[in-house]
């Protein structure tokens, strides 16, 4: 374990940034080209991370959890399925996958033990139909730490609802996204067209949306989860009871 996840979850904030510092600069050139575009924009993708039997098993237990359980909470519901997943061996399965190729980048970015919490392990579907969401950020205080890795169970196309960030807009809270010319510039954002069993590693403080699915017959499943401090003002986390509090980053990475 590296010396910043051994630090007191009572450290400074300063101190943990100037730690997440000092490891970048020890870096290999490789990973720090990869790490890089993480802190800068505040999110990341990769392809081909889940083959597509494991997308087509996952999408099978998301539908499952349809037919079990309410939607939760989620901007402009109409036409949109937000329900928490059950921990199944495929689901653990892809999770797992995915976590070891983010891992580096987690260990700087959740770099004290107490930002590490597994709290959300859910899904989202947008169907034809649904509006475009409203800009928001799913958390607005500057020092704290919450992240979300989402894998893409079908391809994303322009019209099915694509996930939109502004790139870098996590490192300016105090400013609006709705009024100030920066968030405005179109060359900031980003529209998340991507293929199936891709994913997006995404900073909580990143201003998003997902976009109108305008399709005849396209949908958007995403299987999620979300890594943290558990105590945060604002987020609604979307998780099943009996996991909530329960798992953090590294009973997955094992």
């Amino acid at each position: 374990m590296n010396n910043s996840s051994q630090m007191s979850s009572h450290s400074s904030s300063e101190d943990s940034f100037q730690t997440i510092q000092e490891c970048r600069q020890k870096e290999p050139n490789e990973e720090r080209a990869r790490c890089d575009p993480f802190f800068s924009e505040g999110f990341i993708t990769e392809q081909s991370m889940i083959s597509e039997s494991d997308c087509e098993a996952v999408f099978n237990e998301m539908k499952s959890c349809w037919a079990n359980s309410k939607s939760d909470y989620i901007h402009c519901p109409k036409f949109r399925f937000h329900v928490p997943m059950v921990m199944t061996e495929i689901n653990i399965k892809v999770m797992k996958s995915v976590l070891s190729s983010y891992k580096s980048i987690l260990d700087k970015f959740l770099a004290e033990e107490h930002m590490q919490w597994l709290v959300e392990f859910s899904s989202i579907c947008t169907f034809p139909g649904a509006k475009g969401q409203q800009l928001h950020r799913d958390m607005s205080i500057q020092d704290r730490r919450l992240v979300t890795i989402f894998i893409n169970l079908l391809d994303v196309g322009e019209k099915s609802g694509p996930l939109l960030v502004i790139a870098g807009s996590q490192k300016n809270i105090s400013e609006s996204h709705k009024s100030s010319p920066r968030f405005l510039a179109s060359e900031d954002y980003r529209v998340m067209t991507l293929p199936k069993g891709s994913s997006v590693l995404m900073d909580s403080r990143v201003v998003h949306s997902g976009t109108a699915n305008t399709s005849h017959d396209c949908m958007r499943p995403v299987f999620y989860f979300s890594f943290g401090e558990k105590d945060i003002s604002g987020p609604t986390y979307s998780i099943r009871s009996e996991y909530s509090g329960k798992y953090k980053l590294n009973d997955f990475c094992n």
